[in-house]
């Protein structure tokens, strides 16, 4: 019933239950709908990123209606108005250009690009290194610890990121 007539929607389930998500909303989607993937994550059991599990599960040609939106950013944050930076990724011009229209405000900006994978992997990847970070920082390492994690961390992210075909 939320999906019928509209216009965009923001697809924010956890990875793990988005292919069911999809499937239910599939028959409901309006003809025109702009989805916007704000899920981050591989799918366990077939290690698809969001977008091939959306092109899997919707098809061709709704998958280029849709467009994946990284941070990093936290919510309380963003509804505090604090200035942040997001990233949103399509094939298409005219659909990252359409997303950064509706969620561009004063304080919060969105780069557009046409890297749905590296977007993807790098925002799945950037919240394992975080916790990573948080762990090193609980066990009483020093900054040059979180800095080498970060670097490597980075590096490992790069390569995925390359394995998987991002730019």
């Amino acid at each position: 019933e939320a999906a019928k007539g509209r216009q965009a929607m923001i697809l924010v389930s956890p990875s793990q239950v988005m292919r069911y998500v999809l499937k239910d909303l599939k028959p409901h989607l309006a003809e025109d709908c702009l989805l916007v993937s704000a899920a981050k994550g591989i799918e366990n059991d077939s290690l698809l990123t969001m977008s091939e599990v959306l092109q899997e599960v919707l098809g061709e040609e709704i998958a280029q209606r849709c467009a994946f939106l990284s941070g990093p950013s936290f919510a309380r944050e963003v509804a505090e108005e604090q200035p942040t930076a997001v990233a949103v990724a399509a094939e298409s011009l005219d659909v990252v250009n359409r997303v950064q229209d509706l969620f561009s405000t004063e304080y919060f900006r969105v780069y557009t690009n046409q890297d749905v994978v590296g977007v993807e992997i790098g925002g799945a990847m950037k919240n394992v290194i975080a916790l990573a970070a948080g762990v090193s920082d609980c066990l009483g390492f020093n900054h040059h610890a979180r800095a080498a994690l970060i670097t490597r961390g980075l590096a490992e992210i790069a390569r995925l990121g390359e394995a998987k075909g991002a730019l």
